[in-house]
């Protein structure tokens, strides 16, 4: 008996051995199997992700409707900024120029570029004050109270300082051979 003519008799015995609802071809082609795994592809989940849009998202609102407020927040600061910046050029005085040149804009929207306005006042730089005969009168009243070193080693006006010590006081004697007595 060859090989292939064994194979295709269990087959066959299988065939006649099963039930038809259970096993058909249908089970041994390999063209379904791959067809069915391109229908049931993952649907998304339905648990919230933690995208970068979603974590700066605190109110939970849509991304249109926050588009939406986008637009309108830049077209008003783009109002205010355009009002604001025809009035500062109402009251300089320089030649305007064609176009100029630097600036940063507000948002990435924004048709009008701001610049800094440089100040270019220098550094005032703070004069000492002059001694006065005020403070001289201070000093001097100063120096009348203050106690100096002199005089603590002098121990004028000591009378009131006690050199006692809280502890009591013991009396020691040391004899001719070097023993300490009380």
């Amino acid at each position: 008996m060859l090989p292939d003519s064994s194979d295709d008799e269990n087959l066959d015995k299988l065939r006649e051995a099963a039930d038809s609802q259970f096993i058909n071809d249908a089970m041994f082609d390999k063209s379904l199997i791959c067809e069915k795994k391109s229908q049931t592809e993952k649907l998304q989940s339905l648990r919230r992700s933690k995208d970068d849009d979603e974590q700066f998202n605190s109110f939970r609102v849509s991304p249109e409707f926050r588009g939406y407020v986008a637009k309108h927040l830049s077209t008003m600061l783009d109002e205010v900024l355009k009002h604001k910046l025809d009035h500062s050029m109402k009251h300089e005085n320089h030649p305007k120029t064609k176009r100029r040149k630097g600036g940063v804009k507000l948002l990435r929207t924004s048709p009008h570029y701001l610049k800094l306005k440089s100040n270019n006042s220098e550094l005032v730089r703070h004069k000492i004050a002059p001694e006065t005969p005020e403070d001289d009168d201070d000093d001097d009243r100063f120096k009348s109270v203050a106690v100096t070193p002199e005089e603590i080693l002098s121990q004028k006006e000591t009378k009131h300082w006690s050199n006692r010590s809280k502890a009591r006081v013991y009396s020691y004697i040391q004899t001719k051979h070097g023993l300490i007595l009380k």
